[in-house]
């Protein structure tokens, strides 16, 4: 499930739980998560797991080869 940005016009808070208390199968959100405030209110909004993607790959904690990280900052979505 795509989730939304959750700042400007395209703020959609109700997706996730309406999502959740209507679907008979685990939501896992994605997009437009990206930092902890996004995870923790994604969590909170009842799915069971969040995918957040390829952003925290370019981190310095990462476990990632540095090739690996160089070719994701290099492609553009």
């Amino acid at each position: 499930m795509h989730g939304t940005p959750w700042r400007g016009r395209h703020r959609r808070p109700g997706l996730i739980p309406a999502a959740t208390a209507t679907l008979a199968i685990r939501v896992i959100a994605s997009r437009g998560i990206v930092d902890t405030r996004g995870l923790v209110g994604t969590l909170m909004n009842g799915t069971d797991a969040v995918d957040m993607g390829t952003r925290f790959v370019a981190t310095h904690k990462a476990q990632v080869h540095e090739n690996t990280i160089r070719r994701n900052l290099a492609n553009h979505e």
